[in-house]
């Protein structure tokens, strides 16, 4: 899968997390990913930065654990922030 697709999905789904538990600033991520994905964690901050987005300015970290998932498969498991 393109990186800028899978990107986009992982936007996406920060935006309905940051809305649903009331996020202003997202200053840290935790993702599990598939072992194959293999996603650069600098190349993801600067995506969601340039977005424009106020919600990732403060961005600054992205921990990223690989374990045995299905193909193509990304969790966010925690969004630390304000």
């Amino acid at each position: 899968m393109d990186n800028n697709i899978l990107y986009e999905k992982i936007y996406t789904a920060l935006i309905g997390m940051s809305k649903e538990y009331s996020v202003n600033k997202v200053e840290e991520i935790n993702m599990v990913e598939n072992i194959g994905i293999g996603i650069d964690t600098e190349d993801l901050i600067k995506y969601l930065k340039s977005k424009n987005n106020p919600l990732f300015e403060e961005l600054k970290k992205i921990n990223i654990r690989k374990e045995e998932l299905e193909i193509i498969t990304i969790i966010i498991t925690n969004i630390k922030g304000k």
